[in-house]
């Protein structure tokens, strides 16, 4: 980005390259991700106050941007004289991920008040002790690119440090399988074709799921469900998205956000509620059809969810 950029503004006569790679390195450690309302990343912000606020992995305060207005909401109850955090990584992840992260794009260690409880925190923890995991792997069974290998302990993931459970072949096998899962998420996120973005991310879940371990709160399970969600809207599969839409809303968002008015929170039944008003509208959809004689009072769910 720095070579490119010094020779694009055709500025080698006044700054070295090195000179613009410090910058740039600048640049990438102290701006801050521009985001639409609805949280798309659209760019990045300087802000000279914003850029000070330090990280936390507990934060006390979200950064939100309305247009050119950014602005810093409370997340829970701030003394006078305290200091305000905010949250440089996604804070739902595991330790060892999040801190992975926070090492590579911000060159810090994190000893906040949750990494120093971690690994015990909820995201870090597993249904069951890793030595529970099945000893053959059938479940992986993944039919797309060379992501599909079967898993064992000797894997690429298994010896990664930012997926690393424990140094027992079961927990570098699990660390494995969670590494795999990790990956498929980017992959997923890279993709064009919605239906090919779907087939990898219903397989990964396929994945978590039949090992018995994750928890459907535990990263990335989270952001593999809202991903479908994503994808599912993109492919016209409107009943599918509005049930992952729904799952999200009752069962994983109160659990990573405990606060009712955290903006993902508010973006995410903001979206469940559009997407109710167009459900509700189909009344020749076979499948709105049988939910309807199922009981489903799609008026009743917009309401709540306004009223929310």
């Amino acid at each position: 980005m720095a070579h490119g950029a010094h020779q694009f503004s055709a500025t080698q006569n006044d700054f070295s390259e090195g000179t613009v790679v410090e910058m740039f390195a600048r640049i990438l450690c102290n701006s801050l991700t521009l985001v639409t309302p609805m949280y798309d990343p659209v760019g990045i912000a300087f802000d000279p106050l914003a850029s000070i606020s330090n990280h936390s992995c507990d934060p006390n305060a979200v950064v939100v941007f309305d247009g050119p207005r950014l602005s810093f909401r409370s997340l829970k109850s701030i003394a006078k004289d305290e200091e305000v955090f905010t949250a440089y990584v996604d804070t739902t992840n595991p330790f060892p991920y999040r801190h992975h992260e926070l090492r590579n794009r911000f060159h810090f260690n994190c000893h906040c008040s949750k990494c120093t409880e971690a690994p015990t925190e909820p995201e870090d923890l597993f249904l069951q002790d890793p030595s529970k995991l099945p000893k053959t792997e059938p479940y992986v069974t993944f039919s797309a690119t060379d992501v599909g290998r079967v898993l064992f302990q000797n894997t690429e993931w298994a010896n990664d440090p930012q997926f690393a459970i424990g140094t027992d072949i079961d927990s570098r096998r699990l660390a494995g399988i969670q590494g795999l899962a990790f990956h498929n998420l980017e992959v997923a996120k890279d993709e064009s074709d919605p239906h090919i973005a779907i087939k990898t991310l219903e397989d990964t879940m396929k994945l978590c799921f039949h090992s018995g371990m994750w928890p459907v709160t535990r990263q990335p399970m989270p952001s593999l469900r809202q991903q479908l969600f994503v994808n599912m809207l993109s492919a016209n599969n409107f009943i599918i998205a509005w049930c992952q839409g729904i799952k999200i809303y009752l069962l994983i968002d109160p659990y990573l956000y405990p606060q009712e008015f955290h903006p993902v929170r508010v973006v995410h039944a903001w979206t469940l509620v559009l997407l109710t008003l167009y459900v509700s509208g189909q009344q020749d959809d076979p499948a709105v059809q049988q939910m309807h004689g199922q009981g489903v009072d799609f008026g009743t769910i917009i309401l709540g969810l306004l009223n929310h």
